[in-house]
């Protein structure tokens, strides 16, 4: 690892053509730090591997892995070294290349469901029993799992780890880390009876004594940003800092606006630190947050951009609140943005509450290539259960209308999914087969209308996704077959896809939510879609 400067190496996003012996090796080599890093991955007296279940280059490109990392080396109690699942990265640790097998505890990061079966996959590949059980009595690593998958539904990860954890990690971190510090000192036993005292953890002897667990939520932002960089990431070049956690707009399909009391800010002054410093060191600033342009840096202290040489880069954006004024500082330093309208038609705007005018979005990607903006990356979701045919032509209407303004368009469309702890818990998903027709549909007519580029999840994939985010304990079986390439049954992907009723038992009933099951309830209520939801018997 070598000191932080400007000078990154030239390598391409990916090493295809690196052999996965030499994978490694070359990896480290590129990797750049911000002082306090480099981290020695000797000085603790617990040895944890962090492992992100995915490869090098989508685990380097996330805040929360990269802030994780950064947290638990800055604590001298711990030895922390890195993983990944990718061929050449998943056998051994990647700072050392020590085998997986000899840590303490083997720690996941997982923001998508569909990696759970990369951490199936993981244990087996190291010889690592995956169901929890089978390690019972053994002298194998403790087992745990993060991140914003589980902190949905905590339930279904159970069989395969010893603990999982829920919520904000920041409130229960230093206990966490002391726990972890002392692995070695005590028993197995000792350091889950700790652990289980912490919230936001779930084990499994919690989920069979039916006590409800609090997620944690911080009040205060901590300073989420990464001190490890690389050239072989999405974010090269980038130091990426968390400008805001959480969000003011409760759209009924999303989690992020229901899943916390207050949105926390980082304050524009440490902002305006972190931006000099990536200045000092020659590096890109990525903003990264849910609603970036409704929060007060861009009210209160817009120099520190404006005035700035960083080059800024921003997350997805609301079309609604860009204005000729953040227009023109977003122009400065990128000609492509990236829009989520979701919908194309109002009347499907007020069922998802998603508060925007379609008609002010169109005005306001006029004004962006006004400004110098060239490209525009939107993001679509189809196949809600009260979509109409109409809705599914609004979604090309407001597609063709972007290209009319000279922008170069890409569309990303993605089938709906409903989302545990929101209104739509209780909504089925429309059939693969005509979730499949209507990707192909608008596949074509958007291609017709000058979209250049058409993307999206795989149906079938949306459909296993919302298998694992609705499953239990007893859908363990399934999930080790899908691991190894068959699939759950067709009666299971069925149940997880139907509509509920009122009285449905989640798995992620186990945790104590920010808003309450009755209003999430009643929200669900006013959409009214016809078969009406009806209480179970």
């Amino acid at each position: 690892m070598k000191p932080w400067s400007s000078d990154f190496a030239d390598s391409p996003a990916t090493l295809k053509n690196v052999r996965p012996r030499e994978k490694r090796p070359r990896l480290l080599s590129d990797e750049i730090y911000l002082p306090p890093a480099p981290y020695d991955p000797h000085h603790g007296s617990a040895r944890i591997l962090l492992v992100y279940p995915n490869t090098y280059h989508v685990g380097m490109s996330n805040l929360g892995f990269l802030y994780l990392y950064r947290l638990m080396n800055e604590n001298p109690g711990l030895a922390v070294e890195r993983a990944f699942f990718e061929d050449g990265l998943s056998r051994r640790s990647f700072e050392t290349a020590s085998d997986v097998g000899k840590f303490d505890a083997i720690l996941f990061t997982l923001p998508f469901e569909m990696d759970a079966l990369n951490i199936v996959r993981f244990l087996l590949e190291n010889g690592i029993p995956p169901a929890m059980a089978d390690r019972a009595g053994g002298r194998w690593p403790l087992i745990g799992v993060g991140g914003a998958a589980p902190t949905l539904n905590p339930r279904f990860l159970l069989p395969f780890c010893d603990f999982v954890f829920a919520g904000d990690v920041e409130p229960a971190f230093d206990r966490l880390v002391s726990a972890l510090a002392g692995i070695r000192a005590g028993s197995p036993e000792t350091f889950m009876q700790e652990i289980e005292t912490l919230p936001g953890v779930v084990t499994s002897r919690i989920a069979e004594s039916g006590r409800r667990v609090r997620k944690p939520e911080i009040t205060a932002p901590r300073g989420c940003f990464n001190t490890v960089a690389t050239p072989n990431t999405e974010f090269a070049r980038s130091l990426l800092v968390e400008i805001e956690r959480g969000c003011p707009f409760k759209c009924r399909f999303c989690t992020v606006g229901y899943e916390r009391k207050k949105i926390v800010e980082l304050p524009p002054d440490r902002i305006g630190e972190l931006v000099r410093q990536a200045e000092t060191h020659g590096l890109r600033f990525g903003m990264v947050g849910s609603a970036l342009l409704s929060a007060r840096i861009w009210k209160t202290d817009r120099q520190v951009w404006d005035e700035s040489a960083v080059d800024f880069s921003f997350a997805s954006l609301r079309a609604d609140k860009l204005n000729a004024q953040n227009l023109k500082s977003l122009a400065k330093f990128q000609r492509s943005i990236t829009l989520a309208p979701e919908v194309g038609t109002m009347r499907m705007m007020k069922l998802i509450n998603k508060r925007m005018n379609l008609d002010a979005a169109r005005e306001r990607l006029s004004m962006a290539r006004a400004e110098g903006v060239r490209q525009v990356k939107l993001y679509f979701i189809y196949g809600f259960p009260f979509e109409l045919d109409a809705d599914v032509e609004g979604i090309v209407d407001f597609c063709a209308s972007a290209v009319r303004t000279g922008l170069r368009v890409r569309a990303s469309l993605n089938p709906f999914i409903p989302k545990p702890q929101t209104p739509l818990q209780w909504f089925p998903m429309q059939p693969l087969r005509s979730l499949k027709a209507k990707f192909r549909f608008l596949q074509s007519r958007l291609r017709a209308a000058g979209v250049r580029d058409v993307s999206g999840y795989s149906p079938r994939e949306a459909v296993l996704q919302a298998f694992l985010m609705f499953a239990g304990e007893s859908a363990a079986p399934d999930i080790l077959a899908m691991a190894q390439g068959a699939g759950p049954a067709v009666d299971r992907l069925d149940r997880a896809c139907a509509l509920k009723s009122a009285d449905e038992n989640f798995p992620w009933d186990i945790l104590e939510t920010t808003i309450p099951r009755s209003e999430l309830w009643r929200e669900a209520c006013e959409i009214g879609f016809h078969p009406p939801l009806k209480r179970g018997d």
